[in-house]
């Protein structure tokens, strides 16, 4: 039994949200389900939340699924469809595995997650998430939001954007960009800040 795990002790498959729960139940393993069904009476599983088509991430250790992650697209932003480790494998470091799988398939478009498990908001916190602004989500999907009640009031809405992530990167060098004169044109060598790869952070690209 392992006591804690390394991300190199984890392979991860992509699978759709039925293929993931499947993996699970041919394990033995009946705790994680849909998100229809997870959500209850908590927000409606006719929402977009619940039923735009997502990609899981299912953690593999030596053939046996042990945690899952994934996220569903829509309208140029993500939707978070859940988070689950196998019961007897929680506590030994597969969260952090699963969230740093998820921000390295991303991309730079907005992650909007909801949080219902007392605690759970506060390690995805250490992990750069924010407190979501529900007014930058497509409207539709804020009206999926609207009147939703969490009997235990421990819900989180937050996000995490690409250029939150920015001052983790190392500062671009000042590069020479040279023009040559010629008979036609007067420009002389100059030279500027090329700052590409943080431009497209910062716009979101």
């Amino acid at each position: 039994m392992v006591e804690r795990y390394s991300k190199d002790d984890i392979e991860f498959k992509q699978m759709s949200e039925d293929e993931a729960v499947d993996t699970f139940v041919k394990d033995g393993y009946d705790k994680y389900v849909k998100r229809s069904a997870r959500y209850g009476s908590n927000l409606s599983p006719d929402s977009n939340w619940a039923k735009s088509p997502a990609k899981m991430f299912v953690a593999f250790y030596e053939d046996k699924p042990v945690g899952v992650m994934g996220f569903s697209e829509y309208k140029n932003v993500l939707l978070g469809a859940g988070i689950h480790i196998r019961e007897d494998e929680r506590g030994k470091g597969l969260f952090g595995i699963l969230v740093d799988k998820i921000l390295s398939e991303k991309g730079s478009k907005t992650l909007y997650i909801n949080v219902a498990r007392e605690g759970l908001g506060a390690a995805f916190r250490r992990k750069g998430f924010k407190d979501m602004v529900k007014d930058e989500l497509p409207q539709d999907i804020q009206d999926d939001l609207q009147g939703t009640e969490y009997s235990d009031q421990v819900q989180k809405w937050m996000k995490l954007k690409a250029k939150d992530m920015a001052v983790d990167k190392p500062m671009p060098q000042i590069t020479t960009r040279k023009k040559i004169k010629t008979e036609r044109t007067k420009h002389r060598t100059y030279s500027g800040k090329n700052f590409p790869e943080w431009k497209k952070i910062l716009r979101g690209d």
